[in-house]
């Protein structure tokens, strides 16, 4: 919902523009890239090593696969129409995505707890 815009505040240009949860959350996005930019920069002083590190490009395909589809129903666009089309009208592919109430509601349910192997960014 958002692409790189390094003119933009905190770097982010929403695709949305009337989209609160997207504003509010960008100084966490600003952050949290800080963060992880300096982490990364520090284990990885060359881009080289982050590509030929298998362990991490393991880790980065499994969270791509897991992750895409944990809040929304439908896979980001991936093709060159689907993209076009995307951008063309994000609140419609927005709104395509979103799961029904019962749904949601499950999911709330489900995920209001936190796991005792839950693990946050530093640890």
């Amino acid at each position: 919902m958002a692409v790189e815009d390094p003119t933009a505040k905190h770097g982010l240009k929403l695709t949305i523009k009337d989209y609160p949860f997207a504003n509010d959350v960008r100084i966490l996005w600003a952050a949290i890239k800080q963060w992880v930019s300096a982490y990364v920069d520090h284990y990885y002083p060359e881009t080289s090593m982050v590509k030929s590190d298998k362990e991490l490009q393991a880790w980065w395909t499994e969270f791509r696969a897991r992750s895409m589809n944990h809040v929304v129903r439908t896979n980001l666009p991936t093709e060159a129409q689907e993209l076009k089309l995307f951008l063309m009208k994000p609140g419609f592919a927005l709104l395509k995505c979103f799961p029904s109430q019962i749904q949601a509601t499950k999911v709330m349910a489900v995920s209001s707890s936190h796991s005792p192997d839950d693990e946050c960014i530093g640890e």
